[in-house]
Formats: structure tokens, sequence, C-alpha cells
């Protein structure tokens, strides 16, 4: 239960540090120089999943992530990888 904490943790932070990514905001917003920390593109443009929830008719820039963990070797050490639409970033953290 307490690795599905973190993964919501894990998540949450992702998605502000991509709010927060001045490149990020500009291309997605398609607007130089774009105010930062734009909130307004989580669950918008930037989603925690891989692929966006509802069907849109409009065309727009969306940022899709997803984290996996293959494995969990004890209690305090995790392999997790993040996989965006464009390429997989792994990593490993503590509990």
């Amino acid at each position: 239960m307490a690795l599905c904490k973190e993964l919501t943790e894990y998540r949450s932070k992702i998605m502000k540090l991509l709010c927060n990514d001045q490149e990020i905001v500009d291309l997605i917003t398609d607007t130089p120089n774009s105010a930062i920390p734009n909130r307004s593109l989580m669950y918008k443009n930037i989603f925690p999943y891989a692929y966006t929830p509802d069907v849109t008719k409009d065309t727009n820039n969306y940022l899709c992530f997803r984290i996996y963990i293959p494995e969990v070797q004890n209690k305090t050490f995790i392999f997790f990888v993040i996989k965006t639409t464009s390429a997989p970033v792994m990593g490993c953290g503590l509990i």
C-alpha cells in the first residue's frame, strides 16, 4: 500500500516539475517565455498516464508519461522507469 502512495507522490512531483520547466511550457503552449509555473497544463496538456483520457477534436500539444516499477529490491530501494511519449528515462529511488 505504501508503494501506491509513493507512486502518487512521484506523479505529482513530476507533474509539478514539468509545469515549472520553461522549455516544456513554451513548447506545449506554443508561446515563448510563457509564465511559469503553468499549473493549468495539468490534466489538460500534461497527463500522468500514457494516453490522453478524452477524445478531442482539436489539435493540441500533449505530454504523457507513465511510471513503471519492474522490480522492488527491498523495502528501501526500488528500480523505476518513467516512460514518456517520446523516450524512456530510467532511475533509481529510495523509499
